[in-house]
């Protein structure tokens, strides 16, 4: 599995908007899947202010059969580990709300699905 960061953004605490939960993803629904958070195990370790400039790092951890997990990272300004968390996600069908494997190709970038390995 790779290290790189999939996602990296540099936010000001408190400018955040929008939603926090992202609109259905039109693919997915298409295959009849939908993805739901099952898992999410926070570590607070700094404070973080108003104003302050934070990088948020998003990779993939692993993925299985009809799960994957995402770690992500809150570093401040100076790199200082501010907070990290793994997320796990379950591959659920919308109908049945029941677990369902993981597409196969069509997602990711690395065409092993919609969690890269």
């Amino acid at each position: 599995m790779s290290t790189t960061p999939a996602c990296h953004a540099l936010l000001p605490v408190g400018r955040l908007a929008g939603r926090l939960t992202p609109p259905p993803n039109d693919h997915l629904l298409g295959l009849g899947a939908v993805t739901g958070v099952v898992n999410v195990n926070p570590n607070l370790r700094q404070t973080c202010h108003q104003g302050d400039l934070l990088r948020i790092i998003t990779r993939p951890e692993r993925r299985d059969r009809s799960s994957f997990a995402l770690g992500q990272r809150i570093e401040k300004e100076d790199g200082t580990v501010a907070a990290d968390t793994v997320v796990t996600l379950a591959m659920i069908d919308p109908t049945t709300r029941r677990n369902r494997l993981l597409p196969q190709g069509g997602g990711g970038g690395s065409g092993q699905g919609y969690a890269p390995r």
